[in-house]
């Protein structure tokens, strides 16, 4: 598998986490993102938010705060909605692999995992939940419709 520079640096950046089996690779995001469309509805090649069950959103203008800003919002939603289980995370775009753990240990990763300009989605296993950071500093989080 030929890695581009953006998944170079942040298996770097993750490698004591990977080592310790706290994170695991679990190849193309390609699966992830099929499996993410069955199970909420979309609208312009994105999640339609406003068709969710539980919907929570927050925006972050400011560049220099965005990566604070979600990690914030992340910080606030899982403990709102008590998340702990196992998540898996996706890129769209320069990141083409996902990667799995638990969300306290993403949690401790975000900073590596932000830093990547592209949109990010963070779902839970069964794909109950799904959280989105997009690169224009938009924030979402959302339940499976019924």
């Amino acid at each position: 598998m030929s890695l581009n520079y953006f998944e170079k640096n942040l298996l770097v950046d993750l490698e004591n986490k990977i080592s310790s089996s706290e994170l695991h690779i679990l190849g193309s995001s390609e699966p992830y993102f099929l499996k993410l469309e069955q199970h909420y509805p979309v609208k312009h090649n994105r999640i339609d938010w406003d068709r969710l069950q539980v919907v929570e959103k927050n925006y972050e203008g400011n560049s220099n705060k965005q990566l604070k800003g979600f990690i914030e919002f992340f910080t606030l939603i899982t403990e709102k909605y008590y998340l702990s289980e196992d998540l898996i995370w996706i890129g769209d775009s320069a990141i083409n692999f996902a990667i799995t753990g638990s969300v306290e240990v993403i949690m401790s990763c975000l900073n590596y995992i932000l830093d990547i300009p592209q949109h990010h989605y963070f779902l839970s296993t069964d794909y109950k939940w799904c959280f989105c950071f997009t690169f224009e500093g938009e924030m979402f989080f959302g339940t499976q419709p019924d």
